[in-house]
Parts: structure tokens; C-alpha cells; sequence
């Protein structure tokens, strides 16, 4: 009923065509709220009546009407300012004192109708010193961090470009004198040289000597290593890594923005046929020159108290304690409705055609979702004059609320403000903010093993090395799972023969496609050195020789594949995935997990634990019978070490995992990792990271 994703395909009328499709379904209507004061929740209903009778309410004949559950009055204000200025500025001033009142940063949302309306809002809250976090779904490319990377790396590619190499000589870690550099550009400018050829024979500053160095370093693992282990050096070598483990809003965002960086690196490695630097700086160029600016992964509900500024749309699913929808004016909420320039003919628009405007009831919907997002203060703010030439009318919305009334044009003020930016201050971060819904396997012992390791790889999710056991044992993973899948594929159905006789038995893949997909799955990443790296490709297809063996002598057919599970563990919600599980003749299933390293006699308990936890899962979330659990080592595939957890086994294995959860959750609201890693007698790596 407050579809506002039409963008995206989502329609009311989806709902409307439920009942016809499924005349059987039962109907349930929730009318309790336990967010909202009453208030909110009765502007916000009075509002969408204009959008009647296209509701579920008139058309199904329902009440809607929703009931709070809170006691707490609600305050409900419309902030009217001369400028776009003011109203930023009042905005702030009402922050800073409903905070002055116990309201904590991360309770305030600024939430704005398009992306290109934040920016008078984040550096008003900049310039005051507010600690905030912008949550945008794209600029990517745009964002600060990225920008640094990139001209680094297209650096690498070309040494003179000095555009390039004034950005880098203003990172924190070549940082040099002013004057210092002045004299290099007046240098490269009287000698026609680039700044790059005057930087080589100024080698006398230590900073330019480390960063010439670097850019040889990195030159020359240009050629030898994919992308996305030369970007991690970089990010590393660079000092990004280490200035991202302070403490401060700009460390949680750009945490989310290297993070999103490198995962795009990782995608284009995996998909494209050249691996390196020059390649993925082609394809990003493309992508820029397109339009693309980058998608973001919005961050909301995750780092230090900050307030919040962000699309309504990306608001859906959240609440916050004071609301502030801004720039409600005309032209701009409700904005235009940008037509298609090629409309589809409505006789084939499959679903129901709204009577009336569908943009404006679309937008009743938009600022629905906003004003609900509030639970006790919601503000509504405008200006006169936000430096066009004609001045603002109040938003038609307000007016249908009741909150304001039409008003005769004025002359714009004319106004030109500027405004000096200040340093935002570092502020501790709210650790209970930054504690998982979910935990798995991996998390549960990477803490047990090395806490430091946990806290940068999934409190501060920085890039992290790899290891060459570790891209083979995910080339085999990803090679076996798009054989297993092709196999289930080819027996979805039995189909007759040219006879009309059904086949006998499964129908096997010939080798030639398994040894395609180890051919797209290989992970070119973390190998010491080519020689290194062949003896694993090599080793790789004698495995696949030995499994493709076994599987024609003992063909089965796999039940479950990359199946996820969620489990509820005490408080908190355990999840993971079931690679393999076999479908036995009597009805249960085996449970299969491949191994790459040497084989074993004896498994240790690590490994116990993680097939207990899937059996733990079949048993009850998939509500499966299991046989047995299975480690099938490819250096001996004829000898799988096979057993399977009793009851009590896995009650004891729950009752160890949540004690480590909880050691995890207290360990993240005391932000104790060093002290818990010093309680380790092991070798880490992350130590020196703590000063």
C-alpha cells in the first residue's frame, strides 16, 4: 500500500490482483504501530486519504488506520526559512538542541527528496562540527578516498600526468612543504617537465624519495600480480589501511567506501578476461564516461553516533526519534513527473492503471514512508528563495495537510552566502551499533583464533591478504558447485529417448565442461610466484581427474546445493551454507564438504564442529534425516572420513558457540580486542596495528 519503488517495478496493483490470483488466501490486517506517537500516525493517515480511492482501503473495503502503541505526545512542526541557507542553519540549531536534551546524534535523520538536495546540509553540519553520515545510493567514484586511489593507480599507468600527481603529493603520507612544493611546480613549468621528472631529482625529501620508491614497487607488480592484490598493496603501502583503523566518522565512511571500492575491484577480476590494472582503469573510464558514478551501499544503521542524511527512499525499513523532511516546495516534493520519452501503449501495461495522477499519489506515498519513519519529533521545513529566479511556494503537500496555506509570490532576497568548512571531531563510536544480526562459522572462529583479525575484517572490514590454499580452495569450491548445479540441471525432468524409452540412470556432464568451469572459476590471486601457481593449476586438474572418476562409477544426485540456513542460537541468529548434500536411497541425506589440503586420519575438532553445525541445520531448519557428514579429501576421494554427531554432541557444540557469540558482543561493546588478542600465544599480524 506504500509502494514508492514504481522505478523498480513495484505496484500497488500487485496487491490489488492477490485476491484474484488466490481467492482461497486468508486476510489479516495490522493496525498496531509501535513506533509512532499517535499524532504522526494520524497526520500521516489523513494525508494519504488524498489518494483515494486507488487504496487498499476503499478497494477492499478495510481499515487501515493504524493505532500507536506508545503514550508519548508527539511534537509536529513546519521550520519556514528565507533562504535554503536558513534552513540548513535552523535545522542544525534545532539538532544541537533537542541533543542538548538527551537525543543522541544517531536518533536525527535529514531525509531529502533527491541526492542533489543534501549537499547545503552536510556542510552546515560540517561547518558546526556535527558529527554525520551522508547514506547516498550512488557517487562511489565522487567520494574523497576513491578519488586518492584512483589517481595513485592511474599514476601507476602514467607517470606524468600532473593533475594525477598533485592529488597523491597531498596525501597525509607525502604530504610535503608548501613552499617546497611551489618551487616543483614552478620547476616543471619553467623547464617544460613534468612534475614527476623534477620529483626524480629531488630525492633529497625523504617523502619524495618513499613515494618514487613506491611507484617502482608497484610499476613492476603491475605486471606480474591480478589488480586486486596490487590494490590491496597500494591501499596498504599508502597508509590508508592504518588511517582507517582511528576512531571517527570519517573512518566509519570511508571503512563502507574502501570496502564497496575493492569489492568492485574483486567483481571486475572475477568477470573479465584481463585481470589487470590497465584494464579495469579502461573499463571504469567507460563507466564514468557513461554516467556512472558508482553505486553505494547504504550504511544507515551501522558506525558512530552521527546524524543521518539520506533519500526517503532509502529510509523505507528505518525509524529514528526526530525526523526532518526537508525542501518542501513546489517543483521540488512533490517534484515533476519526468515522463517517459517512449510511454508503452496502456492496452499493454499489464497491471491496473490508477485513476488520476499516478506521479502525485506516488509521492503522497514518498512522504508517507518519511513522516512514519519519525517516533516523537517530525519537522517539515521550506524556504522562500533557494537561488532560483522565481521564489518557492509552499510544498502542495503541507497545504493538504493543513499546515500551511497558498502564498502569493515575493521577490527572491538575493542572497549569497559563503561558508567556511570546519573539521568534523572525532567521535568514540556507539560499539553496540556495530554488532551483527547474524553470525556464522567464519566470524566465530576467526575470533577464537585471532581477535584482532576479527575487528578488521568484520568490525572495520578492511581488504585483508590472501593466501594461495585459500583462492585454490575456492576455484575447486565455485568449479565443482557449477558442475553439481549442471548435473541437477540435466535431470530436472526425465525426458524420453528417440525411442520414447525413458534414460536409465543419471545423465552425467561430459569432462570437457568440468574442465571449462575450473577454466572460468580459477582465482588468479595471493600465488607467491608463477611456478607456485602452475604446480596448483596442475594439481587442480588431477583432483578433477579423480573426482570425475568417482562420480561416473558412483553417480548421485545431489539434494541441496549452496543451501542456506538461519538458526536461532540464545538471543542472536546463526547463519551459514550446506555446500553438498546427497539424496540416500532410504529417504536421508549425507552431508558432503570437500577438502583441499592433505588428507587426514583424524579430523580435528574445528572441522567436527563445522559438519555438527550443518547437521544441527538439516535436522532443523531444512527438517531433513541425516545419515552421515562427509569430508572428502581430493588427494583421497576413495577414503572419505565419514561420522555423524549425536544429540548431545550438538547440543554441547551450541551451547561453545554461543558462549563465543557473547564473548564477541561484549568483547565489540568494550572495544577490548587488543586485550582479548594479547590473552593469545599466537603469531599476529595485526598487532603493531594498535600502536
Amino acid at each position: 500500500d506504500q509502494s514508492i519503488y514504481k522505478f523498480r517495478g513495484a505496484s500497488v496493483s500487485n496487491i490489488l490482483k492477490f485476491q484474484e490470483d488466490f481467492p482461497k488466501s486468508a486476510e489479516v490486517t495490522l493496525t498496531d504501530n509501535y513506533r509512532s506517537s499517535q499524532q504522526i500516525l494520524d497526520l500521516s493517515y489523513q494525508f494519504i486519504q488524498q489518494n483515494n480511492p486507488e487504496r487498499l482501503e476503499p478497494k477492499l473495503k478495510i481499515s487501515k488506520k493504524l493505532i500507536s502503541q506508545k503514550p508519548e505526545p508527539a511534537t509536529i512542526e513546519v521550520l519556514h526559512t528565507l533562504t535554503g541557507h536558513d534552513e540548513a542553519k535552523t535545522i542544525t540549531d534545532k539538532i544541537v538542541e533537542l541533543n542538548e536534551k538527551g537525543i543522541g546524534f544517531n536518533e536525527f535523520v535529514i531525509l531529502v527528496r533527491a541526492n542533489d538536495h543534501a549537499e547545503p546540509f552536510l556542510l552546515e553540519l560540517s561547518r558546526r562540527g556535527i558529527p554525520y553520515i551522508y547514506v547516498a545510493s550512488r557517487g562511489l567514484y565522487k567520494k574523497p578516498l576513491v578519488l586518492d586511489l584512483l589517481a595513485y593507480l592511474r599514476l601507476l599507468d602514467n607517470y606524468h600526468k600532473n593533475d594525477l600527481m598533485f592529488r597523491v603529493l597531498n596525501l597525509p603520507k607525502f604530504r610535503i612543504q608548501h613552499d617546497e612544493l611551489i618551487n616543483i611546480f614552478h620547476t616543471a613549468s619553467k623547464k617544460t617537465l613534468s612534475i614527476y621528472e623534477v620529483l626524480v631529482g629531488s630525492k633529497t625529501n625523504t617523502k619524495i624519495a618513499d613515494l618514487l620508491r613506491l611507484m617502482d614497487k608497484h610499476c613492476r607488480m603491475m605486471s606480474t600480480v591480478p589488480v586486486t592484490e596490487l590494490v590491496y598493496h597500494v591501499i596498504v603501502d599508502l597508509g590508508i589501511r592504518d588511517q582507517l583503523i582511528v576512531d571517527s566518522v570519517e573512518s566509519v565512511e570511508n571503512r563502507a567506501v574502501l570496502q564497496q571500492f575493492y569489492r568492485k575491484v574483486q567483481d571486475f577480476e572475477s568477470g573479465s578476461d584481463h585481470k589487470n590494472l590497465k584494464a579495469f582503469l579502461a573499463s571504469l573510464d567507460l563507466e564514468i564516461e557513461a554516467g556512472d558514478s558508482g553505486t553505494l551501499t547504504a550504511t544507515a544503521e551501522m558506525g558512530p553516533e552521527a546524524v543521518k542524511v539520506m533519500t526517503i527512499h532509502s529510509a523505507k525499513g528505518l525509524e529514528f526519534s526526530c525526523v526532518f523532511i526537508v525542501n518542501m516546495v513546489d517543483q521540488r516534493f512533490p517534484s515533476r513527473d519526468r515522463k517517459e520519452q517512449i510511454e508503452l501503449p496502456e492496452p499493454l501495461v499489464r497491471e491496473i492503471l490508477p485513476e488520476g495522477d499516478a506521479h502525485l499519489m506516488e509521492e503522497r506515498r514518498l512522504l508517507y514512508v518519511g513522516a512514519t519513519r519519525a517516533k516523537q519529533y517530525l519537522f517539515l521545513t521550506w524556504a522562500d528563495d533557494y537561488g532560483g529566479a522565481a521564489q518557492k511556494k509552499p510544498s502542495s503537500f503541507l497545504i493538504e495537510m493543513g499546515l500551511e496555506k497558498p502564498r502569493e509570490k515575493t521577490k527572491p532576497s538575493g542572497e549569497v552566502v559563503f561558508i567556511k568548512q570546519q573539521s568534523r571531531p572525532i567521535q568514540t563510536p556507539r560499539h553496540e551499533l556495530l554488532i551483527p544480526e547474524t553470525f556464522d562459522f567464519s566470524q566465530v572462529s576467526t575470533f577464537k583464533k585471532c581477535p584482532l583479525e576479527y575487528k578488521y575484517k568484520y568490525i572495520y572490514k578492511l581488504p585483508l591478504p590472501g593466501a594461495a590454499p585459500l583462492s585454490f580452495g575456492m576455484t575447486m569450491h565455485n568449479t565443482l558447485k557449477k558442475f553439481m548445479t549442471s548435473v541437477l540441471q540435466m535431470n530436472a525432468s526425465t525426458q524420453p529417448d528417440l525411442f520414447g524409452q525413458k534414460q536409465k540412470g543419471l545423465l552425467i556432464p561430459k569432462k570437457d565442461l568440468l574442465l571449462k568451469y575450473y577454466a572460468e572459476s580459477w582465482v588468479d590471486d595471493w600465488y607467491p610466484d608463477k611456478i607456485n601457481k602452475e604446480m596448483y593449476r596442475r594439481d587442480g586438474l588431477a583432483h578433477l581427474d579423480k573426482f570425475y572418476e568417482k562420480f561416473l562409477t558412483e553417480p548421485r544426485l545431489p539434494k541441496y546445493l549452496e543451501q542456506s540456513f538461519r538458526l536461532k542460537l540464545g538471543e542472536y541468529k546463526f547463519k551459514g551454507r550446506i555446500d553438498r548434500a546427497d539424496l540416500l536411497p532410504d529417504g536421508s541425506i549425507e552431508i558432503i564438504d570437500y577438502k583441499t589440503g592433505q588428507p587426514r586420519t583424524k579430523l580435528e575438532q574445528v572441522d567436527r564442529d563445522q559438519l555438527l553445525i550443518y547437521q544441527w541445520a538439516a535436522s532443523e531448519a531444512l527438517n531433513e534425516r541425516v545419515n552421515s557428514l562427509s569430508y572428502w579429501y581430493f588427494q583421497a576421494l576413495d577414503n572419505p572420513l565419514k561420522f555423524l554427531g549425536t544429540k548431545e554432541e550438538i547440543e554441547k557444540l551450541k551451547a561453545k558457540l554461543l558462549e563465543t557469540i557473547e564473548e564477541i558482543v561484549a568483547t565489540i561493546k568494550t572495544d577490548s580486542f587488543a586485550e582479548k588478542d594479547k590473552q593469545k600465544s599466537h603469531e599476529c599480524h595485526f598487532r603493531h596495528l594498535e600502536g
